[in-house]
This record gives C-alpha cells, sequence and structure tokens, in this order.
C-alpha cells in the first residue's frame, strides 16, 4: 500500500465522519494521529509524512462543508480574536523572504496549522467529551499493547530503520542497553508526551461521571484503564519529561481539593497497580536518574541559555519561518538557510515568529490564566487541569523543543487550551433531554428562569 493512499484515506475518512457528526470526526483524527508514528515509518518516502496532516485538514474541511450549528459556534466567541491575532502575525512573518518558499510554507505548519483546534476544543460540550474520553483509552490501550510487544521482542521488529526513525534507533540509554520505546509513535517522547497529555481528559471525564452519578460500570472501567495504561506507557518509554508532567498532574489533583471520594479511590488504586508494575523492571526505572539534582540544574540551564539570549539579540525580528527546524522534514533540510540548531522552544519562537510573537503567546497564556470556571460546572476538574497542564507546558518549553509540531500531541494541547477557553456550561445542559435548538435558545418548554440563562 502506498503512504499517498492512506493519506488520502485519512483525510477522506476524517471529513466524511465529520460531516456526519463532528465529535466523532474529532476522535477519528485522533486515531491517525496515535498511529501516524508508525504508518510514517513504514511508508516514509511515499506520503507518510502527512497522514496527520491530512487528517486534519479532513477534520476542517468537514467543518466548512456542514457548518458548526449557531449555538456550537457561539461558544468560540471570546477565544477568536486572539486565534485570529496568532494566525495573522504568523503570516505575516512568513512573508519576510529570508528562508527558501518551500521552507517558509512548511515552517507554518508548525505555526499556525493547528491553531484552529483552539476554536474546535471551544465548541466542545459533554457529548465530545465522553467521545474523546473513550476514544483515547482505547487507542491508549493499543499504545500499551505495541509498546509491550516491543518491550519483549524488540523494537526493530516493529520499526524499520530509516531517515525518519534515526532518533528511535539512536536513543538507546534504558537499563542494560535497550532501546527507548516508542510504541505507534514517531520516537519515545511523543508516546510518553501524548500519554501524558491523555490523562487530563481521561481524569476530567471520570470525575464528570462520578459527580454526577452516571451509572456506566463499563465506561468507568475503560476510563480507569485507559489512565493504566497511560500511566505504565510514561514509565516504559524511558524519557523523563513525561514524567515529571505526570508528577505535575498528580500534585494538581493533590492540592485542588476537587476530587471527590470515588474518584480518590480510584487515583489510589491506579497508583498502586503502576507502582507495583514499574518495580518489577529495571528498565521502567530511568526516571530514577531525576534524583541527580546537579544534573538536572545543569540541564534546564543548559536550555535556557543555549542560545536563548543571542537568539533575542541577534534576531529580535526573526530569521525567516521554518528557520528554527519546526516540522522540516528531513527531505527538506538542504533548502535551510544557516541551519540553526537549537533546543529552546521559546528561542524557536523568537527565530521564527520574532520576539512579538513570543510576547503575544505569553500574553494568550496569561490571559488563559486569568480565566474563571463557574462553580457548579461537574466538568470543572477537567478545566482546571487542562488548564494548569497547558500552562506549565508552556512555562517549561525553554528545555526542549515540539511544543507546537509534536504529533499529536499539539493538537491535543491546544484542543485542551480551547476547552478551558470556551463558554461555561450550566449545570442543565447536562440533561439530554434538554436539546439547544438551531437558534441557540432552549426549548420553549423549560422554566422561564432556565432559558435566561441560555440566553446568558
Amino acid at each position: 500500500m502506498s503512504g499517498y493512499l492512506l493519506v488520502v484515506l485519512a483525510m477522506i475518512s476524517t471529513c466524511v465522519t465529520t460531516m456526519s457528526a463532528w465529535r466523532f470526526g474529532l476522535c477519528c483524527m485522533a486515531g491517525w494521529g496515535y498511529f501516524h508514528g508508525i504508518l510514517k515509518a513504514h511508508y516514509v518516502g511515499s506520503g507518510g509524512h502527512f497522514i496527520f496532516d491530512a487528517a486534519t485538514i479532513g477534520l476542517y474541511l468537514g467543518f466548512l462543508i456542514s457548518k458548526p450549528k449557531e449555538y456550537e459556534w457561539d461558544r468560540v466567541c471570546i477565544v477568536k480574536p486572539w486565534v485570529y491575532l496568532l494566525i495573522g502575525w504568523n503570516l505575516f512573518m512568513a512573508l519576510v523572504p529570508v528562508q527558501h518558499y518551500l521552507i517558509q510554507i512548511v515552517g507554518l505548519r508548525g505555526n499556525i496549522f493547528w491553531h484552529p483546534m483552539i476554536l474546535v476544543g471551544a465548541m466542545m460540550d459533554r457529548q465530545a467529551l465522553k467521545a474523546l474520553a473513550y476514544t483515547l483509552s482505547g487507542l491508549n490501550l493499543a499504545a500499551l499493547g505495541f509498546g509491550l510487544a516491543e518491550f519483549f521482542i524488540g523494537v526493530d521488529a516493529f520499526v524499520p530503520q530509516n531517515e525518519a526513525t534515526e532518533i528511535v534507533f539512536n536513543s538507546v540509554d534504558i537499563a542494560g542497553g535497550h532501546m527507548r520505546i516508542p510504541s505507534i509513535f514517531m520516537n519515545a517522547h511523543s508516546y510518553g508526551g501524548t500519554m501524558v497529555g491523555s490523562m487530563p481528559w481521561l481524569i476530567g471525564e471520570l470525575a464528570a461521571q462520578f459527580e454526577t452519578n452516571e451509572r456506566n460500570k463499563r465506561g468507568k472501567i475503560l476510563l480507569t484503564l485507559g489512565m493504566v495504561s497511560a500511566c505504565i506507557g510514561v514509565f516504559m518509554a524511558g524519557p523523563k519529561t513525561p514524567i515529571i508532567f505526570l508528577g505535575v498532574i498528580v500534585g494538581y489533583l493533590a492540592i485542588s481539593g476537587k476530587m471527590n471520594r470515588a474518584l480518590l479511590l480510584a487515583m489510589c488504586l491506579l497508583g498502586l497497580v503502576v507502582g507495583f508494575v514499574i518495580t518489577q523492571s529495571e528498565r521502567f526505572q530511568r526516571y530514577s536518574e531525576l534524583a541527580d539534582v546537579d544534573q538536572v540544574i545543569f540541564r534546564l540551564g543548559y536550555s535556557l541559555n543555549l542560545g536563548f539570549f543571542e537568539t533575542i539579540e541577534k534576531y529580535p525580528m526573526g530569521y525567516g519561518m521554518g528557520s528554527g527546524g519546526t516540522s522540516i522534514p528531513f527531505f527538506l533540510q538542504h533548502l535551510l538557510t544557516d541551519r540553526i540548531w537549537i533546543e529552546n522552544e521559546w528561542a524557536r519562537i523568537i527565530l521564527e515568529q520574532g520576539v512579538v510573537g513570543l510576547i503575544l503567546l505569553t500574553a494568550f497564556f496569561a490571559w488563559l490564566a486569568t480565566k474563571r470556571f463557574a462553580k457548579d460546572l461537574p466538568n470543572l476538574l477537567l478545566k482546571g487541569l487542562l488548564r494548569f497542564f497547558s500552562i506549565a507546558l508552556f512555562a517549561t518549553s525553554f528545555v526542549g523543543v515540539g511544543l507546537f509540531s509534536s504529533l499529536p500531541g499539539t493538537a491535543m494541547f491546544l484542543l485542551g487550551i480551547g476547552y478551558c477557553l470556551s463558554k461555561n456550561e450550566s449545570l442543565f445542559k447536562l440533561n439530554p433531554s434538554m436539546e439547544v435548538r438551531k437558534s441557540g435558545w432552549l426549548d420553549s418548554s423549560l422554566p422561564a428562569y432556565q432559558r435566561g440563562l441560555a440566553r446568558l
């Protein structure tokens, strides 16, 4: 099978599903995102690089062809100006003719291509949250299955060695000289990062079901298994950064005070299971290197200083879109003018968007931090967790690169930000019998005070 056929299949399947029901179209795109890495590795010479891009385009086309309902589109009104501003600035910077035009175009991919996911996230409701959480749980289980197979049989039995998988075969730093586990992703960092990124969605949905006393035993079991798979996958993959962010999530849950007893019990059982698993093999315990404080401090200082201040001084207005290497495939690397390798996402943003671009993004996340949520939401824990997680990701992105170009992590990251910034859902909207009509008003048979809340 040709990779180009998979590109077409990804676009058509996601587009058709989105036209039928955009909530399931989003789940379809997530599925292509999970399997993008291993498919790209096998079809790198025939369009495999663009599989997830095609699925994303299919989602966007589905929205354009079958426009969202008025009340759904109304939920994005708060965040639209920011999305337009961020995209507009990047389009302006792409007009600076510094790099080759192909580099400029491809550079836009990592800077604006997934920004519309913020709007999609702002439209999400309880049905969309539930569908996405169940999908992510199933995909996490599938990823764990592949990861365990690579753990026992060997990574090279599933991942071919080529230009696209060079980082996989160079990452041989697990105890005993073993390779890091990429599962179905492009590398171990993508695997661990995606697993951690899925945790807020699963925890939030499980918390909402406990909060509303939803009788859905199978759904709760699936969500719990999805979280167990994600946690084991983080430790099995090998990178240390995702483990730190897993700790960030646990820390937020501990200090938020928003967990009820059922969720607290579920999280404790999850911790016991995961703790037991990771003690069974030394290959799960690369996180123990974090105990070396001197090494951690050196790594943080190295990333923060590596080219950051020099970039501000030398390229305050950037050096052309794509100059930081964002999303540039191996077959276009030779077109880069004066390659600048950098391991600092803040410096990468300055290099491609200028100091103004970094200021705009910083202002956007500062505004996100000031967002207030209604206290009567059963999904309050999800919104709070997604916001805290997103801000923490951006605040620490000076360590390494890839925040806005990881697949499918970037799409899920921006989707979560959009959901945080959507209009608050009132409790009465959780009742499936109370459907919002085309005009955005609730059923006329409802009490006047509920129709008044809908107008607000």
